[in-house]
């Protein structure tokens, strides 16, 4: 079965989340920010990782960085409201999260699925 860590501070989108991913089969572990799936799962193996890049407890980007060191072959989606615009920035969060997908919020389920299924095949 595929693992999706899924972080995201907002626990009602984290859980709206997880329930689709669940229903589509995934093992899912959820979490409020980076160091509370580190702490608790540090040592499972992860198919992906969904981040929302502005948590309130820890930077999205740190969090990512820090997922990354532990599973560096799990791709990213990084999900935010205010996913940095400028081409500077992108250049910078590419470096940091490559390979990596962005979903504007809102997305949809169709969307959001749809990234899932597109970045799984590629850790099979």
């Amino acid at each position: 079965m595929k693992r999706v860590l899924l972080i995201d501070d907002d626990e009602e989108v984290r859980d709206s989340l997880a329930l689709m991913l669940q229903s589509e089969g995934y093992d899912v572990v959820e979490a409020s920010n980076g160091r509370e799936v580190l702490e608790r799962d540090a040592n499972r193996s992860a198919s992906v990782v969904i981040a929302d890049l502005v948590t309130l407890e820890h930077d999205g980007v740190e969090s990512v960085q820090s997922l990354r060191q532990r599973w560096p072959d799990a791709p990213v989606i990084a999900i935010s409201g205010t996913i940095p615009s400028c081409e500077e920035d992108d250049k910078a969060l590419d470096r940091v999260l490559a390979p990596v997908c962005r979903l504007q919020k809102p997305f949809t389920i169709d969307e959001f699925l749809a990234t899932v299924r597109t970045v799984l095949p590629a850790c099979a």
